[in-house]
C-alpha cells in the first residue's frame, strides 16, 4: 500500500491536486483564524470537515464573511477531488497507473539485481535480445534506452529499465553495471555504440561487451574501442547476438551415455542451473559432427523428448544406432549463469561415471571414440 501511493505521488497529475488541496486547506484554515477567531487546530479541523462534505455540526461559523467562506471551500473541495479523481480514472485507463507501479517493482530489482546483463538499446534487435536471454537462457535484463517509448515497452514487458542516455555514466551506474556479467550495446546508431562500449570498458575492464554495428565501419571502431565480439547486424540473428553474449559462460561437456539414460544426464545439468544450447554426435571417421541446435531450460522438455520416443518407436531406434556409431558418445554446449553451477555439473557427472572430458577437440574425441571401440 505505501508503494502504490509512493507510486501515485510521482504522477505530475496527482501531485498537481495535492498541490492545489493542501493550499486551499491552509489558506482557509488562516482565513478561518482571522474570521471567526477559533484556535489553529480548529480551523483545520473544521476546514478538513468542510472540503470533504462531512459537516459533522460541532463547529460552526458565526459570521457572514465565515459562512460564505465555508460555501466557497465546500465546492472548491469538490471540484478539486473531482478533478483528481477524474485524473487517476484517465491513469487507470490509459496504463499509466500500472505502468508506473510496474516501475516501482522494477527499479527495486535493479538495486538487487547481480550476474546481470545490461541491453543498451530496445529496439527491434535489442527486444528480441532482451527475451531470448530472460524467456530462453533465465538470465536477468536490465534494458537502458533513452527514448520513453521504447522505456515503457521494456517495463509493460516486465523488464527492469533505466531511462537515460547509455553515454553517460551515471545511466550505467544506475543499471548497476559493477554487478553486470556483460553487456550487449545495441542503440542502432554505430557511433553511440563507440561511445557506450568505450564507456562500458572504462568503467570495467572485464565486463564481457557485445557491440551490434550497422556497418562495417562501425564494426571496426567497436573493435578499436575495446567490443569483446562485434557483430554486423545484417550478418547475424537475434540468436547469434545472444549467443555472443552468453559465450564466457558457454563450455563443451563430452558424455557417454545411452539412449535411455537421457533423462538421468538432463536432470544432472538443469538441476545444477545449466540449459543445453546443442547437441553434437559423431560418425566417425568423418570429423564433422552432426550438430542439432536446441535449447533445452526444463525437465519438462526433457520428458516431453523422452514420451515421443516411447511413442515412436522408430525414432528411438535411429537415435539409438546414431549413438551406437560412436560408442554413444557425444558433446553438450551447456550455458550456465556462473562459474559454481558450471562446476557442480561436472562434477555430479563425473561421479555417475558420463563425464568424458571438457571443451575437447574433434580430434581428441574421435581417438576417445577409437579407444573406446577397441575395448
Amino acid at each position: 500500500m505505501v508503494s502504490v501511493l509512493r507510486t501515485l505521488l510521482r504522477i505530475p497529475a496527482v501531485r498537481r491536486s495535492l498541490v492545489v488541496l493542501s493550499s486551499i486547506l491552509l489558506t482557509s484554515t488562516v482565513i478561518f483564524h482571522f474570521l471567526e477567531g477559533w484556535p489553529l487546530l480548529t480551523c483545520l479541523y473544521f476546514t478538513a470537515a468542510t472540503i470533504t462534505t462531512v459537516g459533522y455540526g460541532d463547529v460552526v461559523p458565526t459570521t457572514e464573511a465565515g459562512r460564505l467562506l465555508s460555501v466557497i471551500v465546500m465546492f472548491s473541495g469538490i471540484g478539486v477531488a473531482s478533478y483528481a479523481l477524474g485524473d487517476i480514472i484517465q491513469l487507470v485507463f490509459r496504463g499509466e497507473l500500472s505502468l508506473a507501479i510496474k516501475e516501482d517493482v522494477l527499479r527495486k530489482r535493479i538495486k538487487e539485481v547481480e550476474n546481470h546483463i545490461i541491453v543498451c538499446g530496445f529496439g527491434r534487435t535489442g527486444s528480441r535480445v532482451a527475451r531470448l536471454l530472460s524467456e530462453r537462457y533465465k538470465f536477468d535484463v536490465v534494458v537502458v534506452d533513452k527514448d520513453e517509448e521504447a522505456y515503457e515497452r521494456a517495463v509493460y514487458q516486465g523488464f527492469p529499465a533505466v531511462l537515460g542516455d547509455a553515454t553517460r555514466e551515471d545511466t550505467l551506474q544506475e543499471a548497476n553495471v559493477e554487478s553486470a556479467r556483460g553487456m550487449v550495446v545495441a542503440t542502432g546508431d554505430d557511433r553511440t555504440n563507440v561511445f557506450v562500449t568505450l564507456l562500458a570498458k572504462n568503467f570495467r575492464r572485464d565486463l564481457h561487451v557485445v557491440a551490434v554495428a550497422n556497418s562495417r565501419e562501425g564494426a571496426k571502431m567497436m573493435e578499436r574501442a575495446g567490443a569483446d565480439e562485434v557483430l554486423f547486424l545484417y550478418d547475424c540473428a537475434s540468436r547469434h547476438i545472444v549467443r555472443a553474449a552468453l559465450s564466457p559462460t558457454m563450455f563443451r561437456v563430452t558424455v557417454r551415455h545411452s539412449v535411455d539414460e537421457i533423462s538421468d544426464v538432463m536432470w544432472i545439468i538443469i538441476g545444477n542451473g545449466g540449459v543445453v544450447q546443442c547437441v553434437e554426435y559423431y560418425t566417425p571417421p568423418l570429423k564433422s559432427p552432426i550438430r542439432r541446435d536446441v535449447v533445452i531450460s526444463s525437465m519438462d522438455e526433457v520428458m516431453r523428448f523422452v514420451k515421443s520416443l516411447e511413442k515412436y518407436p522408430e525414432r528411438k531406434r535411429t537415435l539409438e544406432d546414431l549413438y551406437r556409431v560412436s560408442e554413444n558418445v557425444h558433446t553438450y554446449y551447456v550455458i550456465v549463469h556462473n562459474e559454481e553451477e558450471r562446476e557442480r555439473i561436472l562434477r555430479e557427472l563425473d561421479r555417475r561415471g558420463y563425464l568424458v572430458g571438457v571443451d575437447l577437440t574433434i580430434d581428441e574425441i574421435l581417438q576417445e571414440i577409437e579407444r573406446l571401440r577397441g575395448e
